[in-house]
C-alpha cells in the first residue's frame, strides 16, 4: 500500500512537472474525533497534499495522509479542491472538498470530506491554514470531525 501511495504521488508530480503548471504542497497535522463523542481523547490526523493552483484562489490536488484511532491506522488518499474565498486581503476564509478512499484497520471504503477555514497568507507564495470539517464514509467509516493547523508553499 505504501508502494501504490507512493507511485500515485510522484506520477502526479511527474505531470505537473511535464506540464510547467504552478505547483503548491501543504501540510498540515490535527486531531479528530466521532461525532457524538467530543473532544475527549487526541487522535492524530496528519496529512499532505500536492495542489495543481488553477489560480491564486482555486487549487485542485492530491492528499494523502494517516489518521490514527487508538490502535487502528487509517490511510486516507482522496482528491481535493480548495478554494479561497475573496474576502480580505491577508487573512482569507476558505472551502475545502475531498473524495476518495480511505485504506486501513477496519475501513477500506470510499470517504468523503467537507469543510472550511481560514488561510493567513504570510507572502504572495506561502500561507498557514487553520481547517475544520467533517468526514464521511459509507458503511464501516464512522463520521467524523477534524481540526488541523498546518502550512502551504507555492512553487
Amino acid at each position: 500500500m505504501g508502494r501504490t501511495i507512493r507511485s500515485l504521488l510522484a506520477a502526479v508530480l511527474v505531470c505537473c512537472a511535464a506540464a510547467r503548471a504552478d505547483v503548491a504542497f501543504s501540510a498540515t497535522a490535527g486531531s479528530f474525533t466521532e461525532v457524538g463523542d467530543g473532544w475527549d481523547g487526541f487522535n492524530h490526523d496528519y496529512s499532505a497534499t500536492i495542489w495543481h493552483v488553477f489560480d491564486q484562489m482555486v487549487l485542485f490536488g492530491v492528499t494523502a495522509g494517516m489518521q490514527i484511532d487508538g490502535g487502528d491506522h487509517q490511510f486516507p488518499l482522496l482528491a481535493s479542491l480548495y478554494v479561497r474565498l475573496p474576502l480580505g486581503r491577508q487573512l482569507l476564509p476558505v472551502a475545502t472538498g475531498d473524495f476518495g478512499w480511505v485504506f486501513g484497520d477496519g475501513a477500506n471504503e470510499c470517504a468523503w470530506r467537507v469543510g472550511g477555514g481560514l488561510d493567513l497568507k504570510l507572502g504572495d507564495r506561502s500561507s498557514l491554514l487553520l481547517l475544520a470539517g467533517s468526514q464521511m464514509g459509507l458503511d464501516a467509516l464512522p463520521t467524523r470531525a477534524y481540526l488541523r493547523g498546518g502550512i502551504l508553499l507555492e512553487f
